[in-house]
């Protein structure tokens, strides 16, 4: 669990406005409810699931092929 409160804690200092310093895993073992862990976790499915549908409908960036290939 503390790993757990460790990757929302770095998640939280990139998009929230607590203080770097005061939000530690501490804080969010002691203080966030069932349901706000919940939440948070629910929102951070919902953003892995939107940045995956979005890296696949990205092009293809494979090696582009060659003219000469078709000629040779």
């Amino acid at each position: 669990m503390y790993y757990r409160m460790a990757l929302m804690v770095f998640t939280l200092r990139h998009l929230g406005t607590i203080p770097p310093e005061a939000l530690t895993p501490e804080l969010l073992l002691d203080e966030l409810t069932a349901e706000d862990y919940d939440r948070l976790l629910d929102a951070t499915i919902a953003v892995k699931k939107k940045r995956q549908r979005t890296k696949n409908a990205a092009p293809d960036s494979g090696s582009p092929s060659s003219p000469s290939d078709t000629t040779a």
